[in-house]
């Protein structure tokens, strides 16, 4: 069913120049193919899996929907990848799993150099990507001389050499022991549920024969740069830590996306001033390519929210016990208006001089004091050693107030509340968050929920980049 459904979708691809052919064999290898592609984008190898439920990625890295791993079908197609560029003589054959029935994250997720994508965004993925094959190359491919125009003797459209069943037609059983051309291109072979389509002539003298099955072991035949295209359409997630921190605070985090697929960098947010450290990260994200979704922790927030501003390759902005400023209001003034908070009194400033001669200060928190105001609900140990390792917060950072319209008012947001920070008062979290009119999550956290907590700030990343996602085209 999923190989009808996604031969189908593409059809598409054929009606626009594409060569694509269903149901293949390789001949003198165990390689079956689902489907066969080529077209401007390249040559790819697509096996169609029908499946139930959510992907997932395993600690180790495995792909599994539901209890089953999907391991044997990416190492499959890879296999017949390998085993349809040695028949076309072209090194750069890309295996794809188009799935159905499954929740992919971003649409699409690339496991050990195989894209594993949804079967009705493939035909699209496939059109987006930069042309590296001309008419000409794809009519050679296509056309190429040198094989035979049948099917070698033990492999057959409705015969086969030994006794064996199909997986489109499993009752059926092929006794013949020699090529019996007993169908008409054009025609369904009967016996093996093939779908002989009028484009099997141009396809015949490639040398494949119609033959579904299961296909084992691994190839290493990739075409790299359309698979780092696919890879870069899926978003780079940047995570902005805030005062008193860094960005180790979000290993938990960085490793659990990037088991998942996605890349993941901890950005090292200056603390210095609004202005500068918003340019800093803006700047940064010019250099990245593909859509970017930001998280932001504590003023990391309101770092996200001016260095997006502009940028319209972020797609989302996600926070975690984040200040979401307006334009002209500070940190200080929303703390004035909800109170609560026992940073105030928890700070130690540390006078300092700038390169320039100016004078500023440092702000820290008192050690002694560090847990019980910035993270209640980790363990001491832990917490020690965070208020030793803390990055100085500048007295500049923390007065100044965004100087033009923040990303929140114009990007999806998603925030998480922890109802036990004694940093930033859940009620001020609320007020926020709401104005922004951001997707809204509650844990029981201190202020550094995503330390304590760090899989409900995943699974709200992950929620961030499904949803923003499902709503482009």
């Amino acid at each position: 069913m999923g190989e009808r459904r996604t031969a189908r979708l593409l059809a598409g691809l054929e009606r626009q120049g594409w060569a694509v052919q269903h149901d293949l064999a390789v001949p003198g290898s165990r390689a079956n193919l689902d489907h066969l592609v080529i077209g401007p984008g390249g040559v790819f190898v697509v096996d169609s899996k029908q499946c139930r439920g959510r992907l997932k990625v395993d600690p180790t890295g495995r792909l599994w929907h539901g209890r089953y791993s999907l391991a044997p079908t990416l190492r499959a197609v890879s296999f017949e990848a390998d085993r349809a560029a040695q028949v076309l003589t072209d090194p750069q054959v890309v295996p794809i799993v188009a799935v159905r029935g499954l929740q992919v994250p971003w649409g699409k997720v690339v496991i050990d150099g195989v894209p594993v994508v949804l079967a009705r965004r493939l035909p699209s993925m496939l059109r987006a990507l930069p042309v590296v094959l001309g008419p000409e190359r794809v009519a050679v491919l296509a056309d190429r001389p040198g094989f035979a125009s049948a099917p070698p003797p033990n492999l057959t459209r409705g015969r086969l050499l030994d006794p064996a069943r199909t997986d489109l037609n499993p009752t059926q059983v092929l006794e013949e022991q020699h090529w019996r051309p007993n169908v008409t291109p054009g025609r369904a072979a009967p016996g093996n549920g093939s779908r002989w389509q009028p484009t099997a002539a141009r396809f015949a003298c490639l040398g494949w024969a119609r033959l579904p099955g299961y296909s084992r072991g691994i190839g290493q035949t990739v075409n790299k740069g359309a698979v780092a295209t696919m890879a870069a359409e899926t978003p780079t997630i940047v995570l902005v830590h805030g005062a008193w921190a860094d960005a180790t605070g979000f290993d938990a985090e960085v490793r659990a996306l990037q088991r998942r697929g996605f890349r993941a960098i901890g950005f090292a947010n200056p603390l210095r001033d609004l202005a500068g450290d918003a340019a800093y990260l803006a700047e940064f994200l010019h250099s990245l390519t593909g859509p970017i979704v930001l998280v932001g922790h504590s003023y990391g927030g309101n770092v996200i929210s001016a260095a997006a501003t502009g940028n319209d390759r972020v797609r989302a902005l996600v926070y975690l016990n984040g200040w979401m400023c307006d334009e002209g209001e500070s940190q200080q003034q929303l703390l004035e208006r909800f109170e609560g908070s026992l940073v105030g009194p928890a700070i130690r400033p540390v006078p300092f001089t700038g390169p320039d001669g100016s004078e500023g200060a440092d702000l820290f928190l008192d050690p002694e004091l560090f847990r019980e105001a910035f993270a209640a609900d980790v363990d001491p140990e832990t917490a020690a050693v965070m208020a030793a390792a803390q990055r100085p917060y500048a007295a500049a950072a923390f007065a100044a107030a965004p100087s033009g319209p923040p990303a929140w008012k114009t990007l999806p947001c998603w925030y998480l509340l922890g109802t036990q920070d004694k940093a930033i008062p859940p009620a001020l979290q609320r007020f926020m968050a709401e104005r922004a009119n951001a997707t809204i999550v509650e844990v029981a956290a201190s202020h550094v929920s995503f330390v304590s907590q760090p899989e409900a700030a995943t699974q709200l990343i992950l929620q961030a980049v499904e949803a923003t996602a499902a709503a482009r085209p």
